[in-house]
């Protein structure tokens, strides 16, 4: 079974991670995106997200959202029960990077834990920087 990665934001957030991601680490397969536009309906947003399921029936598929309880995020509240599905809010450009690098070369249970390490190491301050040069 292979892995694949859909992000799911409100507006064209979604597209413009991936875009900028396809930018450092080239097009991938298996890697799709999905937004909530204004004026769409909900019901038509989960649908297409029902819709990516089906079509990707037999892959894991990690699910990177990002906003714990808007729109994106509870339209993929009924898929929370099944196996071979994961979601990881708070979606960033080092978290897709990162989980994009890796989604063939290691197994889906690490790849949804690396999604929330690597999404969290990606938010550094000043402060960091500055006590990492000491």
């Amino acid at each position: 079974m292979q892995n694949s990665l859909l992000v799911i934001t409100h507006g064209a957030f979604a597209q413009a991670l991936l875009s900028t991601a396809e930018m450092i680490f080239g097009e991938q397969k298996n890697i799709s995106s999905l937004t909530l536009m204004p004026g769409m309906q909900i019901e038509d947003f989960r649908l297409k997200i029902e819709d990516y399921i089906v079509k990707h029936e037999n892959d894991n598929i990690l699910i990177l959202v990002d906003l714990l309880s808007g729109s994106p995020f509870n339209s993929v509240i009924p898929q929370l029960q099944n196996e071979r599905i994961y979601v990881v809010t708070g979606v960033n450009l080092p978290m897709l990077l990162e989980v994009g690098m890796q989604k063939d070369k290691i197994g889906f249970e690490e790849l949804c834990s690396l999604a929330k390490t690597s999404g969290i190491a990606g938010i550094v301050t000043k402060d960091d920087i500055l006590k990492g040069s000491e």
